[in-house]
């Protein structure tokens, strides 16, 4: 079995030598010789009594390239002429290092048969590793068998061979190295254990085998994020409902944020395409929704970390600020947010509280209405803001509520915070601009004169404020705004 041309960085940094050792190839070298597959040449340079270890420029040896072509003839032989089969090239890569990215269980037998140690660490990692993460179970049987040490842990990361094979999914290996006795508990430097690296990588099997052997189904990264966290924001949704069956606990708020929290924020993450998640599963957003509150889950838990909001550990993705503080911040909350009615829907019918506001009372109906709101940033269309907007309404929400900030944008904290100080729903509106909003929200009694914690009427910020990094100018909300104002007698500035 082969893994690519060499399945790794390591590997292809072996390559890197390949235009030396073909020039080297034209004076008749072994090594070059063994590089383009010219076992003629390689036998007949062994006849001649050629130095069966001599490297090229990089280090690499005819060795080296017959492992590479997985050509267990010619590995034979030359192990036959006495080469040195734990010779490493200029990128450390041994011949069983190699032998292991190709999976090759006859290969990697006949280097261990012929001394090399399965323990050296060749390029960071053991063959052992090499081989978990390949997912030849036949190679890492064989290596076992000679003594491979399946408790050893790369240096960089602190990452073990089991931890390997769970990020590469392979359920097999992960039942091997348990077998022989490896620690399930073990977490990495960064903080991950075997089972939190498959439920990243979406491995069903290998999570299954984890748990059967004892993983903690509640297991967390170092911020916190629960492994049911961690499929969901990987959008790894069957997981995750295989997950609450085994037991996984989805109140848990460690992170500052419920499992419910995270996929309504994954769901409405614009930056999921960007991050490389894609939601997959038969379950869907919503029937993992519905799961989730089928087994405990809190409609109307709040966030206990007001920072930034970044996705966790396990998603390689910046994060968003936002100019508002989330303590306090329920799942319908970021559901009336991105105007996503289904979501709004599910909650409401589970006993969410549309009414729940902040710690700094920043309601759901005001984020609806468009606080924080960001051109091209911020999902949902003006229509379905406006059907949330409706649906909080109806349910009795305070249409002039102005959020009640403890401090501005300058002080500790984001640079963002501050900057919706007072902010009411109507200034939400016309920072927006959703002029169907601003008429609607005034026909049912906002008042058109409210100010912020600045002084600024929702007039002011259509006219022109900045909000993050960019300057926002409503025209035809203002014109709006300034003929609602004459229609009140309402005199603007």
């Amino acid at each position: 079995m082969r893994v690519g041309a060499f399945g790794s960085l390591f590997a292809a940094a072996l390559l890197a030598g390949a235009g030396v050792a073909a020039a080297a190839n034209d004076d008749g070298t072994l090594a070059g010789a063994a590089e383009v597959r010219d076992a003629g040449a390689v036998y007949s340079l062994l006849a001649a009594g050629a130095d069966v270890d001599a490297p090229a420029a990089d280090g690499t040896t005819a060795l080296h390239w017959a492992v590479h072509h997985d050509d267990l003839d010619m590995v034979r032989a030359l192990i036959d002429a006495g080469a040195d089969v734990n010779a490493a090239n200029r990128y450390g890569a041994t011949p069983l290092l190699l032998a292991c990215t190709n999976g090759s269980a006859p290969v990697v037998d006949a280097l261990l048969r012929a001394g090399a140690n399965p323990d050296t660490f060749s390029v960071g990692e053991t063959a052992l590793m090499t081989a978990g993460r390949t997912g030849s179970v036949d190679a890492a049987r064989l290596l076992l068998e000679h003594g491979a040490d399946p408790h050893l842990a790369e240096e960089l990361r602190g990452q073990t061979a089991l931890m390997s094979a769970a990020a590469a999914r392979h359920a097999g290996m992960v039942r091997l190295l348990l077998d022989h006795g490896v620690d399930i508990d073990l977490h990495s430097r960064g903080g991950f254990s075997a089972l939190a690296f498959a439920v990243r990588a979406g491995g069903h099997g290998a999570v299954r085998v984890l748990l059967e052997s004892g993983a903690d189904v509640n297991d967390m990264l170092r911020d916190g994020t629960s492994v049911l966290m961690l499929a969901i924001v990987n959008g790894h949704y069957d997981l995750a409902a295989f997950l609450l069956d085994e037991g996984a606990n989805p109140d848990a708020i460690d992170a500052g944020r419920t499992a419910l929290h995270i996929l309504v924020q994954t769901h409405n993450w614009d930056g999921l395409d960007k991050a490389g998640v894609v939601e997959q599963g038969e379950i869907g957003y919503l029937g993992l929704m519905e799961k989730l509150l089928a087994h405990g889950a809190d409609p109307n838990a709040g966030m206990t970390r007001d920072e930034e909001v970044r996705f966790p550990e396990g998603v390689t993705a910046s994060g968003q600020s936002f100019a508002v503080g989330v303590i306090g911040a329920t799942p319908f909350w970021w559901a009336a947010r991105s105007a996503d009615l289904p979501a709004m829907r599910v909650l409401l019918a589970h006993g969410a509280d549309p009414l729940l506001a902040t710690a700094e009372n920043v309601t759901p109906l005001a984020m609806a209405a468009g606080v924080g709101y960001l051109d091209g940033q911020t999902p949902g269309t003006e229509e379905d803001a406006l059907e949330a907007v409706r649906m909080i309404l109806e349910r009795g929400a305070d249409i002039n509520a102005g959020s009640e900030c403890a401090r501005d944008a300058n002080a500790e904290g984001s640079p963002y915070r501050g900057l919706c100080c007072g902010w009411t729903p109507l200034h939400g509106a016309a920072s927006r601009g959703a002029d169907s909003i601003i008429t609607y929200l005034v026909e049912n009694g906002a008042q058109l004169d409210a100010r912020d914690q600045r002084g600024r009427t929702p007039l002011d910020l259509a006219e022109g404020h900045v909000l993050y990094i960019s300057v926002y100018i409503r025209e035809s909300s203002a014109r709006l705004l300034r003929e609602l104002m004459r229609e009140q007698d309402i005199a603007a500035g």
